[in-house]
């Protein structure tokens, strides 16, 4: 071949922790390797990262931005395969014949233009806080969503909301137009999903025009088109999120800064979007978050009931991350009424990001 197939991009920065898991987890794949190309896109890490991705003959990318969004535009604008996976440096495949079962239904089911994995599984010996993070990612998205991310509920979630048109035992086909009139809580370059990116360059040709906020809101551009979307039933990833509770702290407020100071930006890459596409609903309630995590009570009832249904006490974090995510925003706005704006940071606060986006 003299072409890829299949491009995975994934955007790295200090990411030697998990890495070599993850492109480990890819090399072990049963499809023919010469059909893949691994695609690091790095923000200049100064640990083992680079090392790591030579060793196992990954083409890097310089992104000088840093912002894990700018790097998988990088990637998306290099990727030289038909069909592009979008993979975070810490998200490890556990089913090895993953991207050729994936092939399959691309090639079958011509309705399928993107293709979701079947959510997370936290790993054992990770951090307790990891089984929260890796079902409801901070406790705002929580309290919108209610959606999990767990492998053992993510699909019987989905059934609950949206009608399935179709269903084998590799996936399910989802109409994401008759359900409950919300866009499913996924994204297409991240969590192992998968796109075909010739179709996404004849219908969006804002792609190739710098337009680095397109991608991180591209299931809302695809879905647009076509209201289906595929999920795969037996396809999760291990997620090795967070190392410790203080560092997702710092990356909780990163995001909660994100939303407040630059929504023009990186804020505009997540919740915001989605609050303008889903209308005055999701933005009522983004609203009621403040007195629900400051009442303690609500949290808590919510925190004994996952520990109840997870039987996990780990899942008791919601009620703390809640009340420390309230008090943040809280404070954040009154920064900014008085006009105190940050400079945009990566999310460990150690390299500014300084270019001007589109």
């Amino acid at each position: 071949m003299n072409k890829p197939l299949i491009s995975i991009i994934i955007a790295t920065y200090n990411s030697g922790r998990t890495l070599e898991r993850t492109l480990g987890s890819i090399r072990k794949q049963t499809i023919q390797q010469n059909k893949l190309e691994i695609l690091i896109v790095d923000g200049g890490s100064k640990d083992k990262t680079l090392i790591i991705a030579k060793a196992y003959k990954c083409r890097v990318i310089k992104n000088p931005m840093v912002e894990p969004i700018h790097a998988k535009y990088l990637g998306f604008l290099s990727a030289k395969g038909k069909y592009i996976i979008g993979l975070d440096h810490d998200e490890v495949f556990v089913n090895r014949k993953s991207l050729d079962e994936r092939l399959t239904i691309f090639f079958q089911d011509k309705r399928v233009k993107a293709l979701h994995s079947s959510g997370y599984i936290t790993p054992d010996h990770s951090d307790p806080i990891n089984y929260y993070i890796n079902e409801f990612g901070d406790p705002f998205s929580f309290f919108i969503y209610r959606l999990t991310k767990d492998f053992r509920f993510f699909i019987t979630t989905l059934k609950k909301r949206y009608t399935i048109i179709y269903e084998d035992k590799n996936y399910l086909l989802i109409n994401t137009s008759i359900g409950e009139g919300r866009v499913p809580l996924m994204e297409v370059l991240a969590a192992g999903g998968m796109v075909d990116k010739s179709y996404l360059l004849k219908n969006f040709k804002v792609l190739s025009k710098n337009k680095i906020l397109f991608l991180p809101n591209l299931l809302i551009h695809l879905l647009s088109l076509s209201p289906y979307i595929a999920v795969m039933k037996n396809d999760p990833f291990y997620h090795y999120s967070a190392e410790n509770v203080s560092k997702y702290l710092k990356k909780l407020e990163w995001r909660i800064k994100n939303n407040i100071y630059f929504c023009d930006t990186t804020g505009s890459a997540g919740f915001l979007k989605r609050e303008q596409y889903e209308g005055k609903n999701t933005t009522i309630k983004k609203y009621l978050f403040i007195p629900y995590s400051l009442s303690i009570l609500l949290p808590l009832l919510d925190a004994l009931w996952l520990c109840i249904t997870r039987k996990n006490v780990s899942y008791l974090i919601h009620l703390p991350l809640s009340v420390f995510t309230g008090f943040l925003i809280v404070y954040h706005y009154i920064k900014r009424f008085f006009g105190l704006y940050p400079i945009l940071t990566s999310y460990d606060g150690s390299s500014k990001i300084l270019m001007k986006w589109q």
